[in-house]
Order: structure tokens, then sequence, then C-alpha cells
């Protein structure tokens, strides 16, 4: 009998946080309330209040983009969700990743001012797509036409790239030319790309938008982003998506 007992506490219990847990989270916000600030998980459900000029941006975890602009005031619900929480279990790491990258990520102004730096002649104005080579690390990138960018091209300098199917040596980066076509055979989804400049070694963990992901699906490629841990790249795109509601 305490067997049955304890088992029905511990469904009513787990499946009642489970249910508690549900509901989109803030990934950018211009208002001064604590309760919604990036990273905060709201419910379902759960009234808003938003003054004038100010704006909230949210992420289900099936990668619907919620935005709320004020004055508002009202619930959260189907309606201004349009079905957001389905199949969220899909995402659920990736999901959480985005939670803990926005609520320790300097405030929406600092972001924006970061990605105003982030600009190439590629035509990609907000730098999301951008394959940055100042540090290593992880990069988002499309199928197709990537573009290597650096930061302060001061410098001609001599760049050799390398990865376990391909190698290239000897390319030179223009003085004053922040961005260079990523050569077409180091585009392969998992690939690891060492990159000397100048003698100084770089590692990047390449990770090619699938098929099946539109790009045009902001939240699926958010989502993405953050799953392959593209922080930068995340940051830059919730910030784009933010702006629109300014």
């Amino acid at each position: 009998m305490h067997l049955i007992i304890f088992a029905f506490l511990t469904f009513f219990v787990f499946n009642g946080m489970a249910a508690a847990a549900d509901g989109p989270v803030i990934i950018a916000s211009s208002s001064s309330d604590e309760d919604l600030q990036p990273g905060v998980q709201v419910l379902s459900g759960k009234a808003v209040k938003l003054a004038l000029g100010d704006s909230i941006t949210l992420i289900s975890k099936s990668g619907s983009i919620i935005k709320l602009r004020g004055p508002y005031s009202g619930p959260l619900t189907n309606s201004n969700t349009d079905g957001a929480d389905a199949n969220s279990d899909q995402r659920a790491s990736a999901f959480a990743k985005i939670a803990k990258l926005v609520a320790r990520t300097p405030r929406k102004t600092e972001i924006l001012g970061a990605s105003r730096k982030v600009k190439a002649s590629s035509g990609d104005e907000t730098g999301i797509w951008l394959m940055a080579v100042d540090s290593s690390g992880h990069r988002c990138v499309r199928p197709s036409d990537v573009v290597m960018w650096r930061k302060q091209p001061r410098s001609e300098i001599e760049i050799t790239l390398r990865s376990e199917t391909a190698k290239r040596t000897g390319i030179l980066w223009a003085e004053g030319k922040e961005d260079m076509k990523l050569p077409s055979e180091f585009i392969e989804d998992g690939v690891l790309i060492v990159m000397k400049m100048d003698k100084h070694p770089r590692r990047f963990n390449l990770h090619v938008l699938p098929e099946h992901i539109d790009e045009k699906h902001l939240g699926k490629v958010l989502l993405w982003m953050a799953e392959n841990d593209c922080s930068r790249q995340s940051n830059l795109l919730i910030s784009a998506v933010h702006e629109e509601v300014e």
C-alpha cells in the first residue's frame, strides 16, 4: 500500500513539475521588470504586463518566436503562442542551453552594439552567418558560400587551412579586407578545420545547416545554433530578431 501511495505521489509531483516547466523562454527584453528578463521562463496562462515602449521576445521548445510589445496586459495563451510548445521534447537540450545563454548575456543594447561591428561585403549585415576566425570554437554555417571574417584587417596575412580530407596553403588575405570565402572543399558538417594565420593556430568545429531547417525559420535556426554551441552567432540572431519589434 505504501509503495502504491509513494508511486502515485512520485507520478503526481513529477508530472506537476514537468507541467510547471512548460512555457516559452524570454530571449531578449527591453523591460526593466525583473520577471521579464532574458532567461526567464513564462508559463502558459501567466499574466504579462508591458509598459508603453517595452517589448519582449520569447522562444518555445519547438522554435516558435513570440513577440510582445507594450502597452500589453494579459496572459500568454494559445492565441499569442500559436501552438508554440508542440513537439517540445524534440529540442529540450537546445532550449535549456538558450535559457542559460541569454541569462548570462549582457543587456540587449550591448549585444546590438557588438553585432553592428560585424558586417561584411557578403551582404550579411547582422553577421549571423559569418565564420569569425579571431578565436577558435564552434561555427554554424550555410551549406554554401561560407564567409570567413576577421576583426582588424590591418595587414596582409598568409593562412593555411587543413581538415581530414582537404588542405590549402599559401592563401593570402589582403590588407584592409575583413572577409574571405572559405574554400568549398572545407564546407562539411562535423568537420574540424585547423587554420594557421601567420603561424597562429585556430581550430573550428564546423556545423552546416541541415536541409530540413528553413533558414527563414529563425526560431529553429536559433535552436540549432544553440544545440551546436555557436554562442556568438546565437546572440547575434537573438538581437536581430528582437530588434524587429523595437
